[in-house]
């Protein structure tokens, strides 16, 4: 099989005014991709695309299909879309589920979940005819095991994963593999905010989930599909047990 040159295809990320979704963004561009930085923040897309070449910044709120299939269109008349790295996504404060306002509740649901889908589904149906692609869904280690105070954030992750699963089997035939990162705390701007300005100690880097999303957009990560990625050091698998044996042995 002829080796696919990923400079022949372009790279949407959404979310790239900052943290996460700007690692991405910069990341693929500094491999010699041609990048769409989306944001519903023109402005922070644009700071963006000054930080590295071949970044072209667009405004976007992955809410609304009309936006969403306005710009795939755009990307159709520009080239091949190759890579689809969904990062848009936001939270609110923390309130125990029954303190939860509904408009809080789909509000998460809508960002995260009906974004995810509106703009998988758009890159998918200009994939499918040239029969290779690359989709990645930011999802959360919330999604995964829950988060306390955050029900709202947390059902709307997990339901990325189902999405990811299925679109996964449908798209195989097609040369187009579609998988979920499942980040822990990382340090961004959102999640200073949420922790009030300070950060836990331990925290990933937004660099280093670029280089996993750099890898799975290559045209060598094609084995990987329909995976859930954990992407938090193991934090996630130690249990109370665990620390009370650790202790125990280190004395």
């Amino acid at each position: 099989m002829q080796k696919i040159a990923e400079s022949e295809f372009i790279a949407w990320v959404t979310g790239a005014g900052s943290g996460i979704g700007r690692a991405c963004a910069l990341a693929l561009a500094a491999g010699g991709r041609r990048v769409w930085a989306s944001d519903i923040s023109s402005g922070a897309a644009e700071e963006t695309a000054c930080l590295g070449s071949g970044i072209t910044p667009a405004q976007l709120d992955v809410t609304q299909a009309n936006q969403v299939d306005r710009l795939a269109e755009g990307l159709r008349d520009k080239g091949r879309l190759g890579v689809l790295i969904h990062c848009a996504g936001a939270t609110i404060p923390a309130a125990q589920v029954w303190q939860v306002e509904e408009d809080d509740f789909r509000r998460m649901v809508e960002l995260h979940l009906i974004g995810g889908f509106l703009c998988l589904r758009a890159a998918c149906r200009l994939m499918v005819p040239q029969n290779y692609g690359r989709i990645i869904l930011m999802g959360s280690m919330a999604g995964v095991g829950g988060l306390y105070g955050k029900s709202p954030y947390a059902a709307a992750k997990a339901g990325m994963w189902g999405l990811v699963a299925t679109a996964a089997k449908e798209m195989l035939e097609h040369g187009v593999t579609v998988n979920l990162i499942a980040p822990g705390l990382v340090d961004t701007p959102l999640s200073r905010r949420t922790l009030g300005g300070s950060m836990v100690p331990g925290a990933g880097r937004v660099e280093d989930v670029a280089e996993l999303v750099s890898f799975l957009a290559s045209p060598e990560a094609g084995h990987i599909n329909g995976a859930l990625v954990p992407l938090d050091q193991g934090r996630s698998l130690i249990k109370p047990m665990d620390k009370a044996i650790r202790d125990s042995l280190r004395k």
